[in-house]
């Protein structure tokens, strides 16, 4: 058993925190995101490392305006409800894109 990117708690009792290391030493390997956890279980099956998705490197997009809007617009239109789009897109751009 490999458990990855993981963080314990909250617990409340002495009981939980036993029980559950007994299941981490039973693993192949178990890594904390967090430096809390890592203290909690520190034996030589458990590391740390940073969270995994967090540090992988994302590319970077180019920001469009109201591609939200216009994808909703569209769904209303196609159930053919009755709605006047001016104040909903004006609706949209006080609750949503402030």
């Amino acid at each position: 058993m490999y458990i990855l990117g993981a963080n314990f708690g909250p617990y409340y009792t002495e009981e939980y925190l036993k029980a559950m290391a007994k299941v981490f030493e039973k693993a192949e390997d178990v890594c904390f995101r967090e430096k809390y956890s890592y203290q909690l279980f520190q034996n030589n099956r458990v590391r740390y490392a940073p969270d995994i998705l967090f540090t992988y490197p994302m590319p970077k997009m180019k920001q469009q305006k109201n591609k939200f809007l216009y994808r909703l617009l569209i769904v209303i239109k196609k159930k053919k409800a009755q709605i006047n789009f001016n104040q909903f897109r004006k609706y949209i751009q006080i609750q949503f894109m402030k």
